[in-house]
């Protein structure tokens, strides 16, 4: 294939179809994660974080921000490990203890809409029928 023949929209589609690398993901995202139920009869537990975190070039993050819920606003800080499968961007790591809570797993998921904005919403086939929903935009420093 002669690359230059290809038309630029040709060349345009291409960029923006590949997947991010750690490079161009890595920098500073502010970010937005919700859980609640909605099985009919079943409380809905609303629960929301709100999180500024760091994405290194060697696949480890930090954050932190506040998770609010119907026992009031915590500011928790996480760390792990983050990578991506095609558009889809994952984190495994540990929260921090706070609002009473102990230390447990973080886990985060987003997809990639663009080079500054991911989104994500899930519903659950559980019990609760829980829905998750999470935002991103890259940040400045």
């Amino acid at each position: 294939m002669n690359i230059r023949r290809l038309s630029p929209l040709i060349m345009l589609s291409i960029v923006l179809s590949a997947p991010a690398s750690a490079q161009s993901m890595a920098g500073y995202w502010d970010c937005e994660m919700g859980f609640r139920n909605t099985a009919p009869g079943t409380p809905a537990n609303a629960v929301g974080l709100q999180f500024r975190m760091v994405l290194y070039d060697n696949g480890s993050v930090e954050g932190q921000g506040y998770e609010s819920g119907s026992a009031g606003q915590f500011p928790f800080y996480f760390s792990g490990r983050w990578g991506m499968q095609g558009r889809v961007f994952q984190i495994q790591g540990q929260q921090s203890a706070g609002g009473g809570f102990q230390a447990r797993q973080f886990s985060f998921q987003s997809q990639l809409t663009s080079n500054t904005t991911m989104a994500y919403t899930h519903h659950y086939q559980n019990q609760q029928r829980q829905v998750v929903a999470t935002q991103c935009r890259r940040a400045a420093h």
